[in-house]
């Protein structure tokens, strides 16, 4: 007796965080001060990412650009495939921090109504939601 098994091809997990040669310069009246130098990553949807290095290595610069705080000096940056510098509007509702400084740069109340706590018990499930929001907006 044979028995064959097949198995369905997986999709191939989305790039919900996608940035490519991102440089971020501040200027000031001493010259000027290089935070991000060609910085590339992908971060897939379902993935666990951190973001680790020593003061002043650019991981809070990274961030605010990320959130649509800051904007790059050059390079790409999406987030859920909406650009960071285009697309600020869209890209917002689809995100949330939790920042350790007493001014994050923006209110986060209510970004996605689809992560209430009475409509999700998950951060999974939130993320989740947030992910469709996004297939929804495209």
């Amino acid at each position: 007796m044979n028995v064959l098994i097949a198995f369905a091809p997986q999709e191939e997990p989305v790039a919900v965080v996608e940035v490519s040669e991102l440089r971020r310069v501040f200027k000031s009246k001493k010259g000027e001060s290089v935070a991000l130098e060609r910085v590339d990553l992908d971060v897939k949807e379902g993935e666990i990412f951190g973001l680790l290095g020593p003061n002043g290595a650019g991981k809070t610069t990274l961030i605010r650009i990320l959130t649509t705080l800051l904007l790059p000096t050059s390079g790409k940056a999406a987030v859920c495939g909406f650009d960071i510098a285009k697309e600020a509007q869209k890209v917002r509702p689809l995100i949330g921090v939790a920042s350790g400084s007493e001014r994050p740069g923006y209110d986060f109340k209510g970004s996605s109504p689809r992560c209430s706590s009475s409509t999700s018990t998950s951060t999974r499930s939130c993320t989740c939601s947030r992910l469709d929001f996004a297939r929804e907006l495209r």
